[in-house]
């Protein structure tokens, strides 16, 4: 739990709205293409980022002007629309994610760099999933030696894998959803701000990848998928989602290559090894690496919100009103205009409660 709320502010800014945002630090390339989507069974829109690597250790800059289409197995084709900061929608008019449906993306940059991927086939078994949490205290020990409990919480996942012959892969990842009530502030009088919800996106530290022919009961029981530390995000219900996507044998095999070269601490693209190259590649220059995964995959969500009831004592409130410091500017702005807040909406998710 940190205690200065601007450094907290800061972090929040640097998330964006996208379920599987993975923070790709480059180990010393400059200008190589980052993508970062997929398109799945749901009616749409679908999303897509695309950034170039920008140095050493460096995250990557969003890239922008890009021109990106998308073409099924039936030939029907569909444009992206550029929506700000290297973030492309597919809003799913012509061409829609459907079981054992394929798919390839064609994108050309501003410079006219041509990239394109492979057809990605679209799986057609999903297996049964349920969540469930727990809330405990972890010993910690400070960089001063001195033992600290660390309230955190843990989200578990129980899945019945699909008993079939066929090959059936997955991966699951967890993002998260909270709730936060802007102050009524300087005027508790007027109307106050509307509620805000905000996306956190996925890091590798919730990334599980499984072969179902590798389980011979087929049944995944407490997995350990992530552990939260408990801030102030727990102040209302705070939600995660568990992610399902099903995979084709190539995108399984591309996502435990990944899961293997990172750690579990850091982010799943910290340091790049060099072999590490997507379905996506340069049209006139196979030697150009592109990093990240264009997927095409079956997706179901399980939400499992976490009530502040469940979260003993106090929680620190960087928005609470400590008197006249909090007047003019040394108000904090996200505590007013919560929709500064990259990844922040006014709009209840559905399942929200």
């Amino acid at each position: 739990m940190k205690s200065n709320f601007f450094q907290i502010a800061l972090l929040l800014l640097l998330f964006n709205n996208c379920k599987d945002k993975y923070d790709f630090k480059s180990n010393g390339g400059i200008g190589n293409l980052v993508i970062d989507g997929n398109i799945t069974d749901g009616p749409g829109p679908y999303f897509l980022k695309l950034s170039t690597t920008a140095g050493v250790y460096l995250s990557p800059a969003p890239l922008t002007g890009a021109s990106i289409d998308i073409v099924d197995n039936t030939g029907s084709h569909e444009s992206y629309v550029e929506i700000g900061k290297g973030k492309y929608k597919l809003n799913g008019a012509v061409v829609k994610g459907v079981k054992g449906g394929a798919y390839s993306i064609e994108i050309i940059l501003s410079d006219g760099r041509h990239y394109k991927s492979t057809q990605e086939a679209m799986p057609l078994l999903q297996s049964q999933d349920s969540a469930s949490f727990e809330v405990a205290k972890i010993r910690l020990v400070s960089s001063e030696g001195v033992p600290v409990d660390n309230l955190v919480v843990k989200v578990f996942l129980n899945s019945i894998l699909p008993k079939t012959d066929a090959p059936a892969y997955f991966r699951w990842s967890v993002d998260e959803v909270y709730r936060l009530y802007p102050t009524c502030f300087p005027n508790p009088f007027n109307t106050c701000p509307p509620t805000c919800y905000i996306s956190l996106p996925v890091t590798n530290s919730n990334l599980e990848i499984v072969n179902a022919s590798e389980y011979t009961d087929r049944r995944l029981d407490n997995i350990l998928l992530m552990t939260r530390d408990v801030d102030h995000t727990f102040q209302s219900k705070h939600y995660f989602n568990i992610n399902q996507y099903s995979l084709n044998k190539n995108a399984f095999a591309y996502w435990r290559k990944v899961n293997g070269l990172v750690t579990r601490k850091g982010s799943i693209f910290d340091t790049p090894a060099a072999n590490l190259q997507g379905n996506v590649f340069n049209v006139y220059n196979s030697e150009e690496r592109v990093f990240g995964y264009f997927e095409a995959s079956l997706q179901y969500t399980t939400h499992v919100g976490v009530a502040r009831g469940y979260i003993p004592g106090d929680l620190e409130n960087p928005c609470r009103f400590t008197g006249l410091r909090n007047f003019g500017n040394n108000y904090p702005k996200v505590c007013i205009d919560c929709l500064s807040i990259d990844g922040s909406t006014n709009t209840q998710p559905s399942w929200f409660e």
